[in-house]
């Protein structure tokens, strides 16, 4: 591929019309090499109109980034790909692969494509592997539906690739179960499964959100490797700029179901001919006004914590041993501060959260909040100084209970709850304070996007008005525009009640963004800690400076060679 072929003409969707798409002039047509051409692709699911008039060309041993807020249409334009579209879809348009239509094939020939010619990574690993079945049986399974390997032929096969994506054994039997690996294991169990016939198109939804930066790095090194050996082309839907700036040769950018700019990754990063290509890039670099004056008041006290647990018996008499998740870790939370906690995945960093939660025993080290010691235990009445929220908003609320009742729910935590009348009252002074309608209080949460569902927990946190704030991965599954809001939100929310954040995350533009100061964990361990803009710009660790260097970035405006 020398790129993506330029959208011409401003053309109506069947509800609305759209501007015609800008910064795709220089990019060429489809060359004599393509594997696969998209060719004005329009969807709709019953009367909805999902893609309109999408074209992007690929070539073998390049990566093309689709670029995208939730909702603009890049995972349906995968889907379209792959022929695993809802029965409702009406498509039209052409998918070209290496010159065929596979766009109007029936559905047994488009299961033969799958697999073997098109194959797809999707963002959830634990989702989209079987908990039931060993990864070697997974990915030998992939071998047997399209090819006539025998058994032994296929396990033969999974060693080969499993081995080909880091898993090599003895370390990684093909007995291994997914619940025995970490993430970035499962998400390379996935690569293997899609790889394992060696197809034409491999397309990665996402792959590496959930994933922390170091792993993100690795994961996003094995696809970039498998590309130049096998000669096959990537499609990676993302919503990060600075990870197709990172990997990527050509970018295709979505907006409302239809590519908005396109073109060499310089070229569209340096020209931004856009508004919305702009809008991405502002809200990837945004940095929240926090302008507020930060006390000495300490509003949570952390001293030499442990947290241990115990790990299974080898056999009946053995001696019961323990695996250290927090060791010795302390640090102090002032009034108004912002204070990040960054490692990677299994650091300990969720448990250290959950011990101060109270969601968890120690044992050893204690914690203070407001003044209190609460290492024991917190009371009703202390429980209202510490609010949280987690990651995933949608899995941490009940969808039977309408939003007035899932907000309301911190209230059992007082002694002295309040009545309905000021209840409601309440629920709604939280909602209006995160932006949202205090009649929003009688929707269920599915009425809501990621982005509200995001504002609904930050609400439910603030009703008891606590001091302090545990953000557990708050805004990582989040696009980057709303990512953007609910960052500003925080930043105000804070200024307003003088809210102290403990802000969990792997994402570090984030951290650098919202933080005062900086805590770097470590296999349990705190291994550095000081100003966030010092630590960003002088790390004094070899982790930290491990850390940074996995970290993607957005090139500026002026380092990109556009022609």
């Amino acid at each position: 591929m020398k790129g993506l072929e330029k959208q011409s003409g401003a053309r109506s969707g069947p509800d609305r019309a759209r501007p015609a798409p800008q910064g795709g002039r220089d990019t060429p047509t489809l060359g004599p090499g393509a594997i696969l051409s998209v060719r004005n692709l329009t969807l709709r699911i019953a009367a909805t109109p999902i893609l309109d008039d999408v074209s992007v060309d690929l070539n073998a041993g390049e990566v093309l980034g689709i670029v995208g807020e939730s909702g603009s249409g890049k995972s349906m334009t995968a889907l379209a790909i792959m022929g695993l579209l809802p029965k409702q879809a009406h498509a039209s348009g052409q998918i070209m692969l290496e010159g065929r239509d596979i766009l109007p094939l029936p559905d047994r020939a488009k299961q033969a494509i799958r697999g073997q010619e098109i194959a797809m990574i999707f963002q959830e690993p634990m989702t989209a592997l079987n908990p039931l079945h060993s990864i070697g049986d997974q990915v030998a399974e992939t071998v047997r539906l399209h090819t006539r390997a025998s058994r032994a032929e296929a396990r033969a096969r999974a060693r080969d690739v499993l081995d080909r994506v880091g898993l090599s054994g003895p370390r990684f039997p093909l007995t291994k179960y997914p619940h025995e690996l970490s993430g970035g294991q499962r998400q390379r169990v996935l690569i293997a499964m899609a790889i394992a016939l060696r197809p034409k198109v491999l397309i990665a939804d996402e792959p590496t959100t959930a994933l922390d930066v170091t792993t993100q790095a690795e994961v996003l090194s094995l696809l970039t490797r498998l590309v130049e050996e096998d000669g096959m082309g990537l499609i990676l839907i993302t919503h990060d700029l600075a990870v197709v700036a990172n990997i990527a040769q050509h970018i295709a950018i979505m907006e409302q179901g239809r590519i908005v700019e396109a073109g060499k990754v310089d070229t569209v990063f340096a020209r931004q001919d856009h508004p919305y290509t702009r809008k991405l890039f502002a809200a990837s670099a945004h940095q929240p006004d926090r302008t507020m004056a930060r006390g000495d008041t300490p509003v949570l006290e952390v001293r030499d914590l442990v947290r241990d647990y115990a790990l299974p018996r080898k056999h009946l008499f053995a001696k019961q041993e323990h695996f250290r998740a927090v060791n010795g870790v302390s640090f102090t939370l002032r009034q108004g501060e912002n204070l990040g906690l960054v490692g990677e995945s299994g650091c300990g960093k969720s448990t250290l959260a959950r011990a101060i939660l109270g969601l968890e025993p120690v044992q050893g080290g204690d914690i203070h909040l407001n003044g209190a010691r609460v290492t024991d235990g917190m009371t009703f009445a202390q429980r209202r100084g510490i609010g949280v929220v987690f990651q995933d908003p949608y899995g941490s609320f009940n969808p039977r209970h309408k939003v007035g009742r899932l907000v309301a729910e911190p209230f059992h935590l007082l002694d002295d709850p309040p009545g309905r009348a000021e209840r409601r009252e309440r629920v709604a002074d939280a909602l209006r304070d995160v932006g949202l309608h205090a009649d929003d209080m009688d929707k269920y949460i599915h009425a809501f996007s990621g982005g509200q569902r995001q504002r609904i927990a930050i609400a439910r946190a603030l009703v008891i008005r606590p001091s302090v704030i545990v953000l557990d991965e708050a805004v990582s599954a989040l696009d980057v525009s709303i990512r953007a809001q609910i960052l500003d939100l925080l930043a105000e929310l804070s200024a307003i009640h003088t809210l102290s954040y403990l802000f969990i995350s792997h994402d570090l533009s984030v951290v650098r963004a919202i933080t005062d100061r900086v805590l770097v964990m470590k296999d349990g361990e705190i291994v550095e800690e000081g100003a966030t803009e010092r630590l960003f710009t002088s790390p004094e660790h070899r982790y930290t400076r491990t850390l940074l260097a996995a970290s993607p970035r957005l090139p500026d405006r002026g380092q990109t060679d556009a022609p």
